[in-house]
């Protein structure tokens, strides 16, 4: 049963799609190939939606793309769900190292998980990601009971809201994740879920193109 998601970001129950950026680093260099030898490293991640252990993350072997992989729980309303567990939100801050004389941006971004919503429900998935000083790029997506499958978005920004890292600068990338069920007009005696994390472990359902550029 595949109905129900909304392919296109939206605005729903007060929450707006955001997409703001920081001052371009490297302002007038264009961007280049990947470089080689860069590493990530997680410095932390908090929240309700990632306990101790869920998390991980790792360059992909061809340096353009990251990715990240979430084992939390699941947000859910209706049957037995206590109030606690309509919103799992969480952060996860990372340390790209990159060689000297580059820096880097997040152009675009793929992220997928598991959903089932009953007829009347729906839920909402704000996903962002930021440096440590600059104003985060966020989006917020909807997807409408009766949906039961995988839900997968897609999100590029345009290019002049791309948020690039400031040049000789020790910052941190910073991603955020807010999933939220609403039981809307479904039956109170039935559950409906949505979660970061697939049943296909194996793959990578949290991507992130890189681009580069040349620092002055």
């Amino acid at each position: 049963m595949r109905k129900g998601l909304a392919i296109s970001a939206v605005v729903v129950a007060g929450l707006a799609v955001t997409v703001t950026s920081a001052a371009p680093a490297a302002a007038g260099s264009r961007p280049v190939r990947e470089p080689d030898g860069v590493t990530v490293e997680i410095v932390g991640y908090y929240g309700s939606g990632c306990p101790t252990g869920t998390v991980w993350a790792a360059i992909l072997s061809d340096n353009k793309r990251l990715s990240v992989h979430y084992e939390g729980p699941l947000a859910q309303t209706g049957g037995s769900s206590h109030p606690l567990d309509r919103r799992k939100t969480c952060k996860v801050v990372l340390k790209l190292i990159v060689p000297k004389g580059f820096t880097y941006a997040i152009s675009s971004s793929s992220n997928a998980g598991d959903a089932f919503m009953e007829e009347g429900a729906y839920a909402t998935v704000k996903l962002g990601h930021f440096f440590q000083e600059s104003t985060p790029s966020e989006v917020t997506h909807t997807i409408y009971g009766p949906f039961g499958d995988r839900w997968r978005f897609a999100d590029r920004p345009p290019s002049d809201s791309i948020i690039w890292k400031p040049c000789n600068v020790d910052w941190n990338l910073n991603f955020t994740s807010d999933l939220q069920a609403y039981q809307g007009s479904s039956e109170p005696s039935k559950i409906s879920y949505i979660s970061m994390e697939t049943e296909d472990a194996s793959s990578h359902h949290h991507l992130y193109d890189l681009a580069w550029k040349t620092c002055p």
